[in-house]
């Protein structure tokens, strides 16, 4: 039986190194630090909400499962009050938008951080461009499906100099563009079907129409 309230935190918890110490930033009800502590894959997890409910709530789950000694918590916004002795950080459950706003304001605190972990609900072309722009390299990904919910979760390793990444690499992963696995390809299936829906309303612009096809065109070909 796994740790893990959902396959998304599992597979993100698979993407943490062993004896690492993970900043948890929005921690929520605290699934991924008390999974990451009970497993014995991390000795210590810095866990943050930056609201007073959440962060309460955070605080009681951890006690509850035991691990309170183990975890350090944080009523705070981000990365602000991110220790010096984390080297992984956790950016799960946002937008890529988001994540890039959390990582911008603090950027003076990754001194440490050798390992970024996310899961963009959106924007994630966005976030993908911003972390290489930063100097982190996508080491490895994972695609899966959760309540009818398609998620890519990623490790990016700090690389010291700015990685560049084509156009395609950035739409559709650096790595899954690459290795093309079955649920990548089941991602991609998925965006066909959704610009499909898309044109089957008439009043959509020309424009975006011509667009739509295009990128069909060229996915249908990827997972060929």
């Amino acid at each position: 039986m796994s740790l893990y309230v959902s396959k998304r935190l599992e597979a993100i918890a698979s993407l943490v190194e062993e004896g690492s110490i993970v900043a948890d930033i929005g921690a929520d009800h605290g699934s991924l630090t008390i999974g990451l502590i009970k497993s014995g894959k991390c000795k210590k997890v810095f866990a943050v909400e930056n609201k007073k409910g959440p962060y309460s709530r955070l605080k009681q789950n951890v006690s509850s499962a035991g691990v309170l000694d183990d975890v350090e918590l944080s009523l705070s916004d981000g990365i602000e009050c991110l220790p010096q002795y984390c080297d992984t950080l956790v950016l799960a459950g946002m937008g890529g938008l988001l994540i890039k706003n959390i990582i911008e304001n603090h950027k003076n605190k990754l001194v440490n951080i050798k390992t970024i972990i996310i899961d963009p609900h959106r924007e994630d072309r966005l976030i993908y461009q911003y972390l290489a722009s930063m100097g982190y390299k996508m080491e490895d990904s994972v695609f899966l499906k959760e309540k009818n919910i398609y998620y890519c979760v990623s490790k990016w390793i700090q690389n010291d100099k700015e990685v560049i990444y084509s156009e395609e690499e950035l739409e559709y992963g650096p790595i899954g563009i690459h290795t093309k696995d079955n649920m990548w390809k089941e991602w991609i299936a998925n965006k066909i079907e959704t610009n499909r829906r898309i044109m089957e309303n008439s009043d959509i612009p020309d424009s975006l129409r011509k667009e739509l096809v295009n990128k069909n065109q060229f996915m249908e070909e990827l997972i060929k």
